[in-house]
This record gives C-alpha cells, sequence and structure tokens, in this order.
C-alpha cells in the first residue's frame, strides 16, 4: 500500500502550514510569499510531520529564492523515472511579493497655500494617509505626527492641534512584511487670524486728528501671511485696503471705523471684536485766543489803555484735540517766540503791539492776531474852581460861608477813576459834588487817579470862611475879591 507524501513550503525555517509573517492566504486561498525571504521545499509523511529538506542536486544550500509574481512548484503524478516536463504532473502555485505599498498623506478640510514650497493648512484640518499594495495586500499603516512614537493608523484621519509646523512621518507594510521607506512630509498650520493695528499719519492727540493726516491700517500674520484687509468708514460699502486712506475733506465730528483682515488660509477676526472697530475724532478747527491784560488797563473808545507795568496774559483753548503752543510777538508781526509767560511792555514806548497766534496738537495754526496797546504813564489833573474860576494852588482863599468849591478832572488816555479829598481831619473821601465852605478856616487837599493807577501829585489850598455878606478877600498879591462874585451856598464835606 503507498503512503502519501507531502510537500511543504518554508520560509526562514516557517513551516508553511504554519503562521510565518513572510506568508499570507488571502480569502481566495491564494498564497503569498516575500521575494526576499529563502524558500525551502520539504517533504514528509504526514501534514504534521517535520519531514526532511529537499536539496538540490548542484547546490549545497536548499534555500530556494523565487521572482516577483505567479511562481509554480510542481511534482510529478506518475512513478516513471524517466519523467520530464510533458509528463503528468501536480502544479503548486503561489504568489512572491518583493515590493513594499506605496503611501501617499492627503489633507482635507482645510484651506491650503503653498509658499516657496512650504504648505500652509487653516482650521479643521484633517491628514489621511492612503496607501496601496499591488500583490499580497495592506496589512497596516504607522505614522508619527511631531516627535510621537510611531502608531498603527486607525481610522486614517489623523487631526492636526499644534499651530507652527508639524512633521509627519509614515511607512505601510503589507501582508508578506514587505516595509515602505519611512516618508516625511512637513506643513504648517495656522489657527490665528492676523493682527491689524490702526494708526494714523501727521499730528495726533489721542484719537483726535485733522482731515490733513490719513488713516492706516498695518496688519500682520506670523504663519501665512496677510491676504487682504477690507475697511468700512461709518456706515458705508467695505472697501479693500490697499493704500493710506486719506482723510481730506472731512468735516468735524466723530467717525467710526470697522477693518478686518484675512490670511491666506482663510483665518479671520470677527467684525464686532474690540481691536476691529475704532473710533475718532476730525479736528479742523485751530485754537481761540484771548489776551487778557494782568494790571491796569481800559478799552476807551476802542483803544487798550495800560499802564506801563501792566503785562499781557495770553490764554488759549480748543475743544478737541487741545492747545500745543502759543506763538508771539512784541511790536513785530511774525510771532514766533513761543509764549510762556505773561508779556511785559517794552519801557519808554507809547505805542506797543503784540501778535500771537496758537497751534492745536493736530497741527491747526490760528491765524496771526494783533492787538494795539498804549502805555498810558500821564497822571489827570485836577483844578479846584468856584462858579468856573480856577483857583490857584497853595493860595489862602476867604470866602463866605456855604461857599460851593467844585474840583474839575482832566485826563486824555485811559480816563478818570476817582478823585479823592481831605480837610482838616486828613481823611481821604471820594468826590462826588461840589464842596461847600462852613467853617471858619480849613485847608483843602485833592488828587485824582486815572483807570492805569497813575495818580497825580496833591494840591493844597487854605480856605479862610468869612459870614455871610463879609468882604471877601484872599492872600497878597493873588486872586483879589472880585473875582470870587457870585459864590453860592453849598453845603462843605
Amino acid at each position: 500500500m503507498k503512503k502519501l507524501i507531502f510537500l511543504h513550503l518554508l520560509f526562514a525555517g516557517c513551516i508553511w502550514n504554519l503562521h510565518c509573517q513572510d506568508m499570507y492566504t488571502n480569502e481566495y486561498a491564494s498564497l503569498y510569499v516575500n521575494e526576499n525571504s529563502e524558500v525551502y521545499l520539504q517533504i514528509s509523511n504526514y501534514p504534521d510531520d517535520d519531514g526532511m529538506i529537499l536539496y538540490p542536486k548542484d547546490a549545497q544550500m536548499p534555500g530556494i529564492t523565487f521572482k516577483e509574481g505567479i511562481n509554480v512548484v510542481s511534482a510529478p503524478l506518475s512513478e516513471n523515472i524517466n519523467y520530464d516536463l510533458t509528463s503528468p504532473q501536480k502544479n503548486y502555485q503561489f504568489i512572491s511579493d518583493g515590493s513594499a505599498p506605496n503611501s501617499e498623506v492627503n489633507f482635507i478640510n482645510a484651506p491650503p497655500f503653498v509658499r516657496n514650497d512650504t504648505i500652509f493648512f487653516g482650521k479643521g484640518l484633517r491628514v489621511n494617509i492612503d496607501a496601496f499594495d499591488e500583490l499580497a495586500g495592506l496589512k497596516k499603516i504607522y505614522y508619527s505626527l511631531n516627535s510621537d512614537e510611531f502608531e498603527p493608523l486607525n481610522n486614517n484621519k489623523i487631526i492636526a492641534k499644534k499651530e507652527g509646523l508639524n512633521t509627519m512621518r509614515f511607512f505601510s507594510e503589507d501582508q508578506v512584511g514587505n516595509k515602505e521607506h519611512i516618508r516625511t512630509s512637513h506643513f504648517i498650520v495656522d489657527f490665528t487670524p492676523p493682527q491689524t493695528v490702526c494708526t494714523f499719519t501727521g499730528k495726533r492727540a489721542g484719537n483726535t486728528v485733522s482731515s490733513n493726516s490719513s488713516l492706516i491700517l498695518e496688519c500682520k500674520d506670523n504663519l501665512s501671511g496677510v491676504k487682504e484687509i477690507r475697511y468700512v468708514l461709518n456706515i458705508g460699502l467695505s472697501k479693500p485696503y490697499t493704500t493710506p486712506i486719506s482723510l481730506e475733506g472731512l468735516k468735524d465730528g466723530t467717525y467710526f471705523i470697522n477693518f478686518f483682515a484675512t490670511d491666506m488660509v482663510g483665518n479671520q477676526k470677527s467684525h464686532d471684536v474690540p481691536e476691529a472697530n475704532k473710533s475718532f475724532q476730525i479736528d479742523n478747527t485751530p485754537p481761540s485766543l484771548k489776551p487778557e491784560p494782568i494790571g491796569p488797563f481800559r478799552i476807551n473808545d476802542g483803544i487798550i489803555y495800560v499802564s506801563e507795568n501792566t503785562q499781557i496774559k495770553i490764554e488759549a483753548e480748543d475743544f478737541r484735540a487741545g492747545v500745543e503752543k502759543i506763538y508771539y510777538s512784541l511790536n513785530n508781526e511774525a510771532a514766533n517766540a513761543l509764549y510762556r509767560d505773561p508779556i511785559s511792555f517794552l519801557k519808554n514806548r507809547k505805542e506797543q503791539y503784540i501778535s500771537y497766534r496758537a497751534e492745536d496738537k493736530v497741527g491747526n495754526i490760528s491765524d496771526i492776531q494783533t492787538r494795539h496797546y498804549i502805555i498810558d504813564d500821564t497822571p489827570p489833573r485836577t483844578f479846584a474852581s468856584i462858579n468856573n474860576k480856577i483857583l490857584t494852588p497853595d493860595d489862602t482863599v476867604r470866602v463866605e460861608y456855604g461857599t460851593a468849591i467844585t474840583l474839575q478832572r482832566e485826563d486824555d488816555e485811559s480816563g478818570l477813576l476817582k478823585t479823592y479829598f481831605s480837610t482838616e481831619n486828613g481823611t481821604n473821601l471820594v468826590y462826588v459834588r461840589e464842596i461847600i465852605a462852613q467853617k471858619s478856616h480849613f485847608k483843602l487837599r485833592f488828587y485824582s487817579l486815572d483807570h492805569t493807577l497813575n495818580a497825580e501829585k496833591p494840591t493844597e489850598i487854605n480856605f479862610i470862611v468869612l459870614p455871610v455878606n463879609e468882604h471877601t478877600a484872599v492872600s497878597p498879591g493873588k486872586n483879589k475879591s472880585s473875582d470870587l462874585e457870585g459864590i453860592q451856598n453849598l453845603q462843605l464835606y
């Protein structure tokens, strides 16, 4: 009775009917072997017997290698020792596979941007790795993201959570152990929208500028770069920003600008965030100025009279940007001297001029204004009279009881301010009406002050008061009694 002989195919010491990583049988019972593994033929009487390895006649080592593709091992079905290729035989077919799978990485769910061979992706990035093996078929895909250890890819989708440069390493393995060389892909993930700053050309004070300024939107994106900046001025249409925005023609008031930028992978800051909304003031109005005298002064018939010790303080107001500087000149129209302290007038000069202008903090400059001043250094003149007859100072005048003495006053410039007089008790009184002679004798002392506080030297006149109807006389060599006729009786103060 004949025994069955079993032929075994082995790889690097693994028997075919045992599990081995270099051998794979698919669902259709097709056998795949690794092309780079040596194959051994073994014969035994039983399927589970170790059997004996067959050695070729022309080789010392039993290992056999096969070319990639379909290979056939044949055994004769006849006992004829003159067996040849035409004799009946039984063929054992298997496929040798020496090629590793091919893998490639795909990026989905995020907009890409390429610059200088560097690829950028935005939010939502998913990384897929697809692999294909032509013969034995794909077994596993392995990947490492950045510095992580290699791990099997289970669902073909990798979420990139790190912003900035990412490095993906990956390879695949087929069913018979062919492994792909590690492949590397570098890519940059950009989650952050551009940062935009609103600035102005020219002078500014806080958020106030003039219409001579321009508005600048400076935008920076550290990764993919800025694609576009758009803006809306007040309630207008959205416009692309390409050059500084001229504010020429805008009137005084409050304005609003809304701006936003988009980077190359679609990141965009919301229109409603505080950084993207800015209010600003337009100020085209120069400061208003008001010179104020410090010290005696009076405006008389449109002319400003001051004393030589009076100073001029210049005040300026600006209701939006605020006052930056005040300039002035004394008796010179240039008005280029920086004003810091009240201005003093030159000595020994009757007419003087102060010119002034002001600049606000955004560069609005007022027109030069000039004020004309007259230095009033001349005191008033005061005369005592009776019935419009002027009395000579230092005289002794005899008058009847109740005679009215009038003080006549003159000032040609700033004008009379007050007249003071005193009699025997020496107390100064303000003169308001005629002085009435009542005492038997008294000394009248008087002087006047003008509006720039120039005071004249006091004048003194001695009076002797006679009873009514008694002959009236004056000091020898002075006014005669005939000069005092018609004197009226008024009360003495």
